[in-house]
């Protein structure tokens, strides 16, 4: 009954009020039996069990091509708002592209891609009704086809209803407003709902600090609920190059960063060091050669060895050299020695990265926001590196061997 009574209102569209409501009556009252022969429900069964196949799928979505006057954008697949992508990566804990942050929005977002595949015949269909006289038959399955088409499309409010209540459980209710979502178009959310959620979590943590009877002092940090040698050991600072050293710099402030942040993974690579992740323990047969240089790239290869050594990011080890040496130019016209971690990198869990960029602060900019560009300059080598893994971050040069006691990225 629910959605007779629906596709009423959508049929209102092209007719006037009262013949939608006969119509739907006559519609209710009439019933169509018919036969589907044998050939025809065999090649049914067919693509039903076996599929249609890559080719033959891409060549049936693509016979149809409707253009729509009214709400051009309805039969895209709207993809995840950018603010919401973030803060489903920030509550996963997890670097996963859009497209596989979460596995559920993953198979809705596949479905609705079928979805609007299997309208497209049905619309054109239904053009062709007022065009030229069919029989009554007719006209019902195409009509029928657009309703039910119409109620599986709310797989739309399955995916917003799944995501949301993982990122902003107690913001549910706000999908009950139709007003503020998006019909059709490119995102899934949409900016007038955003807006909305906005207004409703401020709202809700004035209402928060208002009904706070006590609050820690402001400098207090809270205590740690984890478990684990980082929770034991995250206020025990890691061994820098040198008291005052530039390299792993942020290690020496770690209270301060006890009060910005509780995640803790970052206090704890702030406090002991960034970790490397193994599939498995390393090992090398041999250490490598470095780089065939130039009598130039030698003494630039010098240059920023010593100014490396001079700033704490690297000290001078006892051992072996793991990996070798090379230099790369900078947009500065400097050059940088990288070291080569090809071999290192085998044993290491990857973890994809995405750099944010325009595409993503869009969606959360408002009018009268003041914007500031920050670059910091060696930010990079700020990060100390685990004790325990330097070892395998060292390298010769000029017979001497050297070790990252910073993150030695840029």
């Amino acid at each position: 009954m629910s959605s007779d009574s629906s596709s009423s209102s959508s049929d209102s569209s092209s007719s006037s009020s009262s013949s939608s409501s006969s119509s739907s009556r006559k519609d209710r009252d009439y019933s169509v039996k018919f036969k589907f022969n044998d050939t025809k429900s065999t090649g049914l069964s067919r693509w039903i069990v076996s599929g249609l196949g890559e080719a033959k799928a891409k060549s049936a979505r693509e016979i149809f091509k409707p253009k729509i006057k009214k709400n051009s954008s309805l039969l895209t697949n709207p993809s995840l708002d950018e603010a919401f992508y973030i803060r489903l990566k920030s509550v996963k804990n997890s670097a996963a592209a859009k497209n596989n942050i979460d596995p559920l929005e993953k198979v809705y977002r596949n479905q609705t891609y079928k979805l609007i595949d299997a309208v497209k015949p049905l619309m054109f269909l239904a053009s062709r009704i007022g065009r030229k006289k069919k029989s009554r038959k007719i006209t019902l399955a195409v009509r029928a086809a657009l309703k039910w088409w119409a109620v599986l499309y709310n797989v739309t409010t399955a995916r917003r209803r799944n995501i949301l209540s993982q990122i902003y459980p107690q913001n549910i209710g706000l999908l009950d407003n139709k007003g503020i979502l998006p019909v059709g178009g490119e995102l899934l959310f949409g900016p007038k709902f955003v807006d909305a959620l906005v207004e409703q979590v401020n709202t809700l943590n004035k209402l928060n600090q208002a009904g706070k009877s006590a609050a820690p002092p402001p400098n207090q940090p809270r205590p740690s609920t984890s478990s684990g040698s980082n929770a034991q050991n995250r206020n025990v600072q890691t061994r820098l190059a040198f008291s005052d050293s530039f390299g792993g710099r942020i290690a020496r402030f770690a209270h301060e960063w006890s009060q910005l942040t509780q995640d803790p993974w970052i206090l704890a690579t702030v406090c002991r060091g960034f970790e490397l992740k193994f599939l498995s323990d390393p090992y090398q047969s041999h250490a490598p050669s470095n780089a065939v240089m130039s009598r130039q790239q030698k003494e630039l290869c010098d240059q920023e060895i010593v100014s490396l050594f001079k700033k704490g990011a690297t000290v001078k080890a006892v051992g072996p050299g793991i990996s070798s040496i090379f230099l790369i130019p900078k947009k500065t016209g400097r050059h940088r020695p990288i070291i080569n971690l090809k071999n290192l990198n085998k044993f290491l869990v990857e973890h994809p990265f995405k750099m944010e960029g325009i595409s993503t602060i869009r969606h959360t900019v408002r009018e009268g926001d003041w914007l500031a560009k920050l670059d910091l300059k060696d930010a990079y080598l700020t990060v100390p590196v685990f004790e325990g893994h330097r070892k395998l971050l060292r390298f010769v040069w000029r017979k001497s061997c050297y070790e990252f006691v910073a993150y030695l990225l840029d």
